[in-house]
């Protein structure tokens, strides 16, 4: 692939990236539930939810902070948001007493399961009607082989999420 490519790879995925993201707030945000979730609490419910698949006791807030690519006082800050919007739980553990876990809320994810199911159903609809079965298979192949690529931005540690924010920053 030639670096022109690549660059309009990354254009086009970016680009997808956001159109997902937007997608889902507006589906998240459509008037007919009572849980307005700012872009950064969604962006962190969605790496907390990525991470309690990872450990079913759930993340603590230091392995939050890590995999956002936020800093100590901004990870705290944005839990406690979630906690006080009934979004988020902090578990202490078992073992070792000093140390919470989070998990979300059973409110939260009725919410996002729902924004979750309408959206990509209704998405995979689409793609359906649009595509043949053969590019559809093809499809859920690449996008097996992305997922697996992802993972492995994040096993190396490029694939934290910088978002820039100083939001929650201790002064």
């Amino acid at each position: 692939m030639e670096e022109t490519d690549i660059v309009e790879l990354k254009d086009e995925l970016n680009s997808l990236y956001k159109k997902i993201s937007h997608a889902l707030f507006i589906y998240g945000d459509s008037g007919k539930n009572d849980m307005p979730l700012t872009p950064n609490e969604q962006r962190s419910m969605d790496i907390i939810m990525d991470l309690c698949e990872e450990d079913a006791e759930g993340p603590t807030v230091r392995e939050f902070q890590k995999k956002a690519g936020i800093s100590a006082p901004n990870a705290a800050y944005r839990v406690k948001k979630l906690i006080d919007g009934k979004y988020l739980k902090k578990y202490q553990d078992h073992k070792d007493q000093r140390k919470f876990h989070l998990r979300p809320t059973a409110r939260y994810e009725s919410y996002a399961g729902h924004r979750n199911n309408i959206f990509f159903e209704e998405l995979a609809r689409l793609i359906d009607q649009e595509f043949t079965e053969e590019d559809c298979n093809k499809l859920e192949k690449m996008l097996s082989a992305i997922e697996e690529q992802i993972r492995k931005l994040e096993d190396t540690g490029k694939g934290g999420i910088q978002d820039g924010t100083d939001e929650g920053k201790a002064e």
